[in-house]
């Protein structure tokens, strides 16, 4: 279970860095400067896919705690 939750950290940690990455982006008046506003649609929709990417992995991690738990219950259950 210790694994899990070491796996829920760093996906939370990688998710956390995609939008502060996404709001640097937003702010950052390099892509007006440059006219390149193309470049940073093109930059935000990648960092979105990868967010998405990571919120699917984090899902599948959550799933497989939440059935971790149901078999540790089960078992407390048979031992009362």
């Amino acid at each position: 279970m210790k694994k899990i939750f070491v796996r829920l950290k760093q996906l939370d940690a990688r998710i956390a860095e995609c939008e502060q990455e996404m709001q640097a982006i937003d702010k950052l008046p390099f892509y007006s400067l440059f006219s390149t506003e193309a470049q940073r649609r093109k930059d935000l929709d990648s960092l979105a896919g990868l967010k998405a990417g990571l919120l699917q992995q984090k899902l599948k991690v959550l799933n497989q705690l939440s059935c971790l738990a149901r078999h540790e219950a089960k078992n407390i259950i048979n031992i009362l």
